[in-house]
């Protein structure tokens, strides 16, 4: 006959059921798996946020809360990277109570961008001129031009004086040259040129997202022999010669 625990078998008469249970999977889920437990620990026996750093909450949200961490969003918001972070591997969309901290650092908006708002975000474009780098990644993965960008951002075309009479002969360059502009081009042949550009960064980039080289060559083979027909000089221009390369 087995032998009968007899604390335990009073515990189960006088304890309620549920409160008895609780006690006992939390127990075999100390012994089972600690990090499974720990995760399953409500936001209420949360250390105060006020008193912890932006790495901390993030942590805490993301290994132990499992989630959000409404609380202490407010304390995160000092630190652009936690921010980024918190969107990217907590909140799993936009956070935006933590745009604004991200906009002070280039890198983090390209990031935040491709992993996180994943399209074109138009209030992070001014923020993006200062960095080169950045700004040629994010027009690739937009598709645009960045003079294509300045006539469709109404508020940056004001910040930078430019206006809907602007001519694609300006260039899409934030300097006074114009990369691919061949001496005795027609502006029209430009244009012609800076679409086939705009068109085949979205094929190119939809076959790399897809895995596809064989599609992704074939394109660049395409849009090569359209600029080379159009007299365009794509070597002299970053995206276009990105996107060939």
């Amino acid at each position: 006959m087995a032998k009968i625990d007899i604390n335990k078998l009073a515990m189960m008469i006088t304890e309620d059921p549920d409160v008895f249970l609780e006690n006992e999977l939390d127990g075999f889920e100390r012994r089972r798996n600690p990090y499974d437990f720990e995760r399953r620990r409500k936001p209420s026996n949360a250390p105060d946020p006020s008193r912890i750093k932006p790495v901390e909450i993030y942590n805490y949200a993301k290994d132990v809360i499992g989630n959000r961490w409404p609380d202490a969003e407010k304390y995160l918001v000092i630190s652009p990277q936690y921010c980024y972070l918190y969107a990217r591997d907590v909140v799993k969309k936009r956070f935006p109570e933590g745009e604004n901290a991200i906009l002070r650092i280039p890198m983090l908006i390209l990031a935040y961008v491709e992993h996180v708002y994943k399209g074109r975000w138009e209030a992070a474009e001014s923020h993006m001129l200062n960095d080169r780098h950045v700004l040629d990644r994010y027009l690739r993965y937009i598709g645009m031009t960045e003079q294509e960008m300045i006539r469709t951002n109404r508020e940056l075309g004001q910040r930078l004086g430019r206006n809907d009479d602007d001519t694609l002969s300006e260039g899409y360059s934030m300097s006074n040259t114009d990369p691919g502009q061949v001496a005795g081009n027609p502006k029209d042949r430009i244009q012609r040129a800076r679409q086939a550009v705009h068109e085949y960064a979205i094929k190119i980039r939809q076959a790399e997202r897809k895995g596809d080289r064989q599609a992704v060559e074939h394109y660049r083979n395409e849009l090569r022999n359209i600029l080379d027909d159009l007299k365009y000089d794509w070597q002299n221009d970053p995206i276009a010669s990105e996107l060939i390369d």
